[in-house]
């Protein structure tokens, strides 16, 4: 079971990098809580001039750490796939599930997108709760996340979303 406290830090981490750069953030310097950190200079690091993040790295304990972007409003889309991964790893961290436990990828799945990893030359094949945990992430696979969560169970999901408020 992942540790509370860890839940905590990581959903606040999770609202720096994603929901703070939509809301507007106080713009002198002494009301920004943020003002004395660094730049993280992500794009220092990238050969892609295209490429633009927003982000706040934050260590709690020390306030060490780094901003990117706080005033950019990004598009937010797939947020809710970061709660179905935290599902699927709890789960096989309490030894519910397995990565190695496998779905079938049926025709009901199926949503023809031009950028899915999962096609429809895969129908039929048996994929792993590991492999489509990792595409729902590193390619955004629709398919794969419907797939996860009718394993996982809606109200599974949901009870955990909710968890998160308290």
């Amino acid at each position: 079971m992942i540790d509370p406290m860890f839940r905590k830090i990581s959903v606040f981490i999770f609202f720096a990098v994603f929901i703070t750069p939509i809301l507007s953030l106080p713009t002198a310097a002494q009301d920004d809580p943020f003002a004395g950190l660094d730049s993280c200079r992500f794009n220092a690091y990238s050969q892609r001039d295209d490429l633009i993040i927003g982000a706040v790295i934050l260590n709690l304990d020390s306030g060490v750490g780094c901003t990117q972007n706080l005033n950019s409003t990004f598009p937010i889309a797939s947020i809710g796939k970061l709660f179905i991964a935290d599902v699927l790893y709890q789960q096989v961290a309490a030894g519910r599930m397995r990565f190695d436990s496998r779905i079938i990828f049926t025709p009901e799945y199926l949503m023809r997108g031009r950028s899915d990893c999962l096609d429809e030359s895969q129908l039929g094949l048996a994929f792993t709760l590991g492999y489509l945990g990792n595409i729902m992430i590193s390619c955004s696979d629709n398919v794969a996340t419907w797939m996860l969560m009718d394993h996982l169970g809606w109200d599974t999901v949901n009870a955990y979303i909710r968890s998160l408020e308290n």
